[in-house]
């Protein structure tokens, strides 16, 4: 406890100082190609918020799993996902700090803000095709997950709320 202690205060120190919270964003192999376009939806969100999003060496581990993607109509699907705070890990979820379950749906015939094209290329080099779902799911998915992700950092008292 007294170890926790002193890490929290540290997490607070630092993000407090002007030093830039940093965050891993991880995924279950299985789960990782399809929750992909969320992950650089995210990234892009997290990162104009001042977070920055590594592989190594981060403040907090945040674990995005159990995706399930409903069909509603021709155009619009619905979201569940899990996000959690933990931990820095390498491989193996750790104790959970903060948990929260995100639902949201897209409609594709809505369009989206002009930072759309900025995913758009940024998913260009991990996909042949983009595919105008995945666009939605970066944007819509991505914002979702990335507010939650500050929010549980607001909430855990390691991030400012503005």
């Amino acid at each position: 406890m007294k170890k926790f202690t002193i890490f929290l205060i540290l997490i607070v120190f630092l993000s407090y100082s002007g030093f830039a919270l940093s965050i891993d964003l991880k995924t279950k192999f299985v789960e990782k190609s399809e929750i992909t376009a969320i992950k650089v939806g995210a990234t892009y969100f997290l990162e104009q918020k001042g977070i920055e999003v590594v592989n190594i060496g981060e403040d907090f581990a945040v674990w995005l799993k159990n995706l399930e993607r409903s069909f509603i109509s021709e155009n619009q699907y619905a979201y569940k996902i899990t996000v959690k705070l933990s931990y820095p890990t390498s491989l193996v979820e750790k104790r959970t700090i903060m948990e929260e379950t995100l639902k949201f749906e897209i409609v594709l015939s809505t369009p989206i803000k002009h930072t759309a094209e900025i995913l758009d290329n940024r998913l260009r080099r991990h996909f042949l095709k983009i595919k105008e779902r995945l666009t939605h799911e970066a944007y819509i998915g991505g914002l979702a997950v990335a507010t939650c992700i500050e929010e549980l950092l607001i909430a855990k008292g390691v991030l400012r709320g503005k």
